[in-house]
């Protein structure tokens, strides 16, 4: 099994023999530091997506056809998924998208790269027992509101009677 966490083995002990170990020491640090960077911009790129769909709100399908992402990755971090398979024998590269429980660990673990709450343009989708108390309330707001101008127009309509016959 494959483990995207793990970072991979880098030939150290070839680039030495090649260039010198103080070079390859120095090439390694450099190397080190800007992967670190990446990373580091990679994860704000992803906090800064996931900040934006939270201010949006939820994502409102109307019919089986609209797109429903699973995750939202910045390039760095697919690209690191992507080639975190490569070590394996008869891996081509990207075989943790095809794993659904690595996936889920995954997000789990990075919940800036989650998908944003997705819900359906039908509004019985999110029916409580809730809302059948507050619509019947307004039922009886409305009832009420209508009884009390019924009653004004009843006395005026009195009034006015009583106003020819005098």
């Amino acid at each position: 099994m494959w483990n995207p966490d793990k970072a991979p083995a880098l030939g150290f002990d070839k680039l030495a023999r090649r260039v010198g170990l103080a070079k390859a020491r120095a090439i390694f640090a450099a190397y080190q530091e800007k992967l670190r960077l990446d990373n580091a911009k990679a994860a704000q790129q992803e906090k800064r997506a996931a900040e934006l769909r939270r201010a949006r709100g939820p994502l409102v399908v109307r019919n089986d056809f609209d797109m429903r992402p699973e995750y939202h990755l910045a390039p760095l971090t697919y690209k690191q998924l992507h080639r975190s398979t490569l070590g394996e024998r008869g891996c081509k590269g990207g075989e943790i998208f095809d794993d659904p429980s690595m996936l889920k660990d995954f997000l789990k673990r990075n919940p800036d790269c989650a998908p944003e709450k997705i819900v359906t343009g039908d509004i019985r989708s999110g029916w409580t027992p809730a809302l059948d108390k507050a619509a019947t309330e307004g039922k009886l707001h409305r009832a009420m509101n209508f009884a009390q101008v019924s009653l004004r127009l009843q006395r005026a309509a009195q009034e006015g009677r009583n106003a020819l016959v005098a």
